[in-house]
């Protein structure tokens, strides 16, 4: 197990904003609205020689006013009892306020190693500070600016000293994580994280029925089978002219980032509600980011006909999503966790498709069958010919056909090629590029 290291305080503190600065990149949303992370972030990293799992939590509130609140703070709570050492972060700009005693009491009761870390530090004198910081109980505060980068080497040093202390061993450099990525994206409100947490049995993201629960994007390791997986509950995907400012636009920003860093993308679409176009939209995105797809129809514990449902389904989303008629579809629900492991064994093999090469004798051949079966005509009405192809690379595979007018061609043949290289050699559930130049 890798040492745990979390970060913890009030809100609007900086916790972000030092998470990012540790991974060296930016991972979580920062804002200075308090609140604005809400789930456990966690990120690995090598940190002084000690491979570690970093974890952003949301701000401690101890005068909770809603339920996802509540939720926040219990979230908070678990981080603080996985933890091995814990960065208790605090402004100081600022006075302490009641939040930042019951932290400390939080912590104390917890029995945590501790570092007390004085962030906003870029325009104030820590001695002038330092005197209200003694009083938490935690020694002397670490004058640090998160968002400047002064002082996080001391921070970064304290964490090594103290899993040193705990005798926890320097580990290797971090290796390239060898999991399968799956991102969960949708609609606000269609179930992401329940699913989520349904796969890995705890409460690891907020679920609630306020539409934009989730705001950054949440990875989770976990194994099946003998496999790796990243799982990534991300924030609803609204359409574009109900995207406010602010914290929502970079939520879904970080939506689509997670697209743009998964192997397969899993589109939750929920039963009750059907398929509306922002489901057609985001399906849309992973298809021109060549991606694997998975349609997944959350809440099926809710049919009652459920054969008869099931095949009236799948006739309409093959009507609705016609240009991807290569993805698996599952049926599943969150509540009941019918048919939610179905995901991993998908993935696995979606995974193997997008790693797939073709024998470059056989393609040649089909490519000559293509260019027999149908010859598209450009504006000039010249024939279009395919000199050579091959396959370029693969996750996603790729192929590269060189013509002698890549203008002449008609997306309509664009499909054509796609549909005799799939019913050829497979490629199910992923995205394919196709790429035609002109021969130099």
């Amino acid at each position: 197990m890798l040492p745990v290291v979390a970060i913890v305080g009030r809100p609007n503190t900086g916790k972000s904003t030092l998470f990012n600065r540790l991974i060296g990149k930016r991972y979580a949303i920062e804002s200075n609205i308090p609140g604005t992370t809400r789930d456990r972030i966690y990120q690995r990293l090598t940190l002084r020689d000690f491979t570690i799992m970093l974890v952003d939590t949301g701000g401690l509130s101890f005068e909770t006013k809603s339920e996802i609140e509540g939720n926040v703070h219990m979230q908070t709570k678990i981080a603080i009892s996985e933890a091995d050492v814990v960065l208790f972060v605090t402004d100081a700009r600022q006075e302490l306020t009641a939040d930042d005693f019951e932290a400390a009491n939080m912590l104390r009761k917890a029995k945590k190693p501790t570092v007390l870390i004085a962030n906003k530090c870029d325009h104030v004198k820590i001695e002038e500070k330092s005197f209200n910081l003694y009083e938490l109980g935690f020694g002397e505060p670490l004058p640090i600016s998160a968002i400047q980068g002064i002082g996080v080497e001391h921070v970064e040093a304290n964490i090594a000293k103290e899993l040193a202390r705990q005798k926890f061993q320097c580990g290797k450099p971090l290796a390239p994580s060898k999991s399968i990525k799956i991102a969960f994206v949708g609609r606000p409100n269609v179930g992401k994280s329940s699913l989520v947490n349904a796969i890995v049995d705890e409460n690891r993201t907020l679920v609630s029925d306020t539409p934009g629960t989730t705001r950054d994007a949440t990875n989770i390791e976990v194994e099946y089978n003998g496999s790796a997986f990243t799982l990534i509950d991300t924030a609803g995907v609204r359409r574009t002219g109900k995207v406010g400012k602010g914290l929502e636009y970079f939520s879904v920003l970080r939506s689509l980032q997670s697209v743009e860093e998964c192997d397969t993308a899993v589109l939750i679409l929920d039963y009750e509600s059907g398929v509306a176009r922002q489901d057609l939209r985001v399906a849309h995105y992973i298809l021109e980011s060549f991606k694997g797809l998975i349609l997944v129809v959350n809440k099926c514990d809710l049919m009652e006909k459920r054969d008869e449902e099931e095949n009236q389904l799948i006739s309409s989303l093959k009507k609705k999503f016609v240009f991807i008629p290569w993805t698996p579809v599952i049926f599943a629900s969150a509540l009941t966790k019918q048919n939610i492991f179905k995901i991993f064994d998908l993935a696995v093999e979606i995974y193997a498709e997008r790693k797939k090469m073709i024998d470059p004798k056989d393609f040649r051949i089909l490519v000559k069958k293509l260019q027999y079966e149908n010859v598209p005509m450009g504006p000039s009405r010249k024939k279009l010919k395919i000199h050579s192809a091959l396959q370029k690379g693969v996750n996603p595979p790729h192929f590269v056909f060189s013509v002698n007018d890549k203008d002449s061609i008609h997306f309509s043949f664009r499909r054509y090629v796609e549909r005799r290289i799939r019913e050829t050699y497979g490629f199910t559930g992923t995205g394919i590029r196709l790429e035609f130049v002109n021969k130099k």
